[in-house]
């Protein structure tokens, strides 16, 4: 069975994650209308409609899909929770509330879930991380960034001299590597201002080793990493052997992705 399970059309970015061997993107049993993104969870998936309002569907055990009235800007899932960006830039979580918690009050720009716990981007480009911090993912460094991502259990964000810099668990010991960059995942993977990628720490099943090549974007899944080419194809490796998931370099062309969208 092949699906997929994640797609974030306003930044034309795809993450993949499953069970199952994934091959080309195609149609899941998601709700119906038109969203402007979507965000996939541990075991379950939340979209933002054109409305502005949320529909989550898949696992509710936590109340993870069951998503509060109003309306949003943004939409972020973790593994057992949800969180939203309202139209008034607060920021609301639900689920399993030890974990979806809620930030101290004040605006924020963009939020971002982990694992176990979320990070948000104030208006004073500033991050406030919430959650399980158990490893120091949601301990995040002093500063101003320009974004933040959140991973199972790391934190990564972007500085606004556009240099990189991560916290919580590190699997090699390694620093971020120097440079300037355009956007961070929390899986050790970087896109730079020169649209290539750049990995660091530890290579195992070819983590850090990308594909060369120009970039529009990158995203990290639990034991994958995926991204955007220029001239419209999407990669995805590492781990190929790893609960059957993805292979090695696999290709999605520009027609394929304009007929997943329906385009």
């Amino acid at each position: 069975m092949r699906r997929l399970c994640a797609i974030a059309l306003a930044l034309t970015m795809l993450g993949c994650s499953s069970a199952e061997q994934t091959g080309a993107p195609s149609r899941t049993g998601a709700a119906d209308g038109a969203f402007r993104s979507v965000a996939a969870g541990g075991r379950h998936s939340c979209g933002l409609r054109t409305n502005d309002t949320i529909t989550c569907w898949g696992d509710n055990s936590d109340g993870q899909a069951d998503p509060p009235a109003g309306t949003f800007r943004a939409i972020t899932a973790g593994w057992d929770y949800s969180c939203g960006l309202r139209t008034d830039n607060t920021i609301t979580c639900w689920g399993d509330s030890p974990v979806a918690g809620t930030p101290h009050g004040g605006t924020f720009r963009a939020v971002t879930a982990g694992g176990r716990h979320s990070c948000g981007l104030r208006t004073d480009n500033t991050i406030e991380c919430w959650g399980k911090s158990f490893d120091g993912q949601a301990d995040p460094p002093s500063g101003t960034f320009r974004a933040v991502t959140a991973g199972g259990d790391r934190s990564c964000g972007l500085r606004t001299d556009n240099t990189i810099e991560c916290w919580g668990r590190d699997f090699s010991g390694l620093a971020t590597p120097p440079g300037t960059f355009r956007a961070v995942t929390a899986g050790s993977c970087a896109l730079r201002t020169d649209d290539t990628i750049e990995c660091w720490g530890s290579n195992l099943y070819g983590a850090a080793d990308p594909p060369g090549g120009a970039f529009r974007a990158i995203t990290a899944g639990g034991s994958h990493l995926c991204g955007f080419r220029t001239v419209y194809t999407i990669l995805w490796w590492v781990f190929p052997s790893f609960h059957g998931r993805v292979g090695l370099f696999v290709r999605v062309t520009h027609r394929q992705h304009h007929r997943m969208l329906g385009q």
